[in-house]
């Protein structure tokens, strides 16, 4: 048993000497930093990095030096109650008045509580709470605990799928290791619709980390109970505490945490009521030369947004779309066929957003085999003359006319066989209700009545708010999602042609195609 001991502590000594190593050499490897750089680039924060990027240096210090240009420009440490204290007057995010069992600073979101529009201002909001949580952490803790309650969420306080991924790519790469948990508490049936495409853009570690509770069930209650005392727990929680959110004390607290991060920054706090410091970089400025990388030989309109998107995925497990390039010697041949292009099917229905179709089809043309498939009403809205030329579009006349007799083949069973994947985009609230109901009454909805759900589908839909916002259109999603289909939502619209592509490719990227 002496001699077990002896080798365990004899190893943890060996992997905190390894640690403190790669800290040192991370700290001379990050270019000469401005004061608020070396004000934030404490061991601690280094090593949040590190572990991050499982003590890679070289990742790390990419990694850090992207939050640093973030810093620089999004000034997170400048942010005032007075300039977003509109977004937390119903209380859907604020730091909770006690912490979990480890001591650690607890965030309570409610997004059935969203009370604004603006987009840009909500995840400003949020950056500032989690600025407050990180200042308000006990000295023996690095990370905050999120609570977030669904009461009262439905597709109408949905974010768009632009804002989820703009929020996890904040917080997986410029606060790495900050979260310990994140418990989403009693979700409705429909969200699960919503996360299958939110878990896309997840890193490995940060998926870990999502708890899914239910009140009603023993396994999340007693999980709830692990992490929390039921004394302080809030009774929307499944707690005994009586929590009511007071907007106007909050705000007390608020401002006086503003002046407490005005002395920890070393800035005067007339910054409360100007906003007008120029700090400057974190980073000492320095001629910047880009290299090409793989992501450069796609030579996509939307290649920034791609670039973007790819970066949410922090993860070094994870299989990145275009790996920087590896050199293999003169006379060495790389193993194994190249991999082929996806084939993707895209369909659009009769709406309005069907007008933005033929820049969906440009998207994905550009790196996959594509064929497009309209439903009549459609047409009415797409410029046929406006597609790619190497995309093929089949309507209902063509399922007719390429079959004469018995043993021809079946034109909506030939595309189902030849597509990896389908994109309807924009769907209808018509077809919609068509396949929730499995009607199959023109050439799209015949594919989707065949389709083979082990091979993935994603719908966009588009139809105006009123019809969005009808009880039918929730039940109907929910029977979709129970098929496998993966819904992107958009805001109060279909979400944007960008935002669709980047959506689909992120999640082929990591996944085999079929021989």
């Amino acid at each position: 048993m002496f001699s077990r001991w002896s080798h365990s502590h004899h190893s943890q000594e060996t992997d905190s000497l390894q640690h403190e190593s790669k800290v040192k050499e991370l700290r001379a490897a990050v270019r000469p930093l401005s004061d608020r750089g070396l004000k934030y680039c404490t061991d601690a924060c280094l090593m949040r990095y590190l572990e991050a990027r499982n003590w890679n240096v070289d990742k790390s210090k990419k990694m850090l030096e992207e939050t640093l240009k973030w810093r620089s420009t999004y000034k997170p440490e400048e942010i005032r109650w007075h300039e977003i204290a509109i977004e937390g007057e119903t209380g859907k995010v604020y730091r909770a008045n006690f912490h979990d069992r480890d001591g650690r600073t607890v965030l309570i979101l409610r997004p059935g509580k969203q009370n604004t529009t603006s987009l840009d201002n909500q995840l400003r909001h949020l950056v500032y709470m989690i600025e407050n949580a990180i200042l308000n952490l006990p000295e023996d803790q690095e990370q905050m605990v999120w609570l977030i309650d669904f009461t009262g969420w439905s597709l109408s306080t949905s974010v768009p799928i632009k804002s989820a991924r703009d929020t996890i790519n904040v917080l997986q790469n410029h606060y790495p290791e900050r979260l310990a948990t994140a418990v989403l508490y009693n979700p409705p049936r429909i969200f699960e619709a919503f996360w299958k495409i939110v878990k896309y853009f997840l890193d490995a570690k940060t998926f870990q980390k999502v708890k899914f509770v239910y009140p009603k069930n023993k396994e999340s209650v007693e999980l709830m109970r692990s992490y929390f005392d039921e004394e302080n727990l809030p009774t929307d929680f499944g707690g005994k505490a009586i929590l009511e959110y007071n907007h106007e004390e909050f705000s007390k607290q608020m401002v006086q945490d503003d002046i407490k991060t005005a002395t920890l920054w070393g800035f005067d706090n007339k910054l409360q009521s100007t906003g007008t410091d120029q700090s400057g970089p974190q980073i000492t400025p320095e001629p910047i030369c880009y290299l090409g990388s793989g992501l450069s030989v796609l030579n996509l309109n939307i290649g920034d947004l791609w670039r973007s998107c790819l970066d949410i995925r922090v993860s070094d497990t994870n299989v990145m779309a275009h790996p920087e390039p590896q050199y293999v010697q003169r006379g060495k041949v790389p193993i194994g066929p190249p991999r082929r292009r996806p084939r993707i099917l895209l369909g659009a229905c009769g709406c309005v957003a069907a007008v933005q179709f033929a820049s969906i089809c440009h998207c994905f043309s550009e790196w996959a085999e594509v064929k497009a498939v309209a439903t009549p009403a459609s047409l009415h809205f797409i410029d046929i003359e406006s597609l790619p030329d190497n995309v093929d579009l089949y309507t209902d006349g063509h399922e007719w006319s390429c079959w004469e007799k018995v043993g021809d083949n079946v034109l909506h069973i030939e595309l189902y066989r030849w597509a990896d994947l389908m994109v309807i985009a924009p769907l209808s609230a018509n077809t919609l209700a068509k396949i929730a109901g499995g009607i199959c009454d023109n050439l799209l909805t015949c594919i989707v009545r065949a389709w083979d759900y082990s091979k993935p589908m994603f719908i966009a839909p588009g139809m105006n708010t009123f019809t969005w916002r009808n009880p039918f259109t929730e039940k109907h999603l929910m029977l979709v999602d129970e098929l496998g289909v993966s819904f992107i939502p958009g805001d109060d619209a279909m979400a944007e042609p960008t935002e669709i592509h980047s959506t689909v490719r992120l999640y082929l990227e990591s996944r085999p195609l079929p021989n």
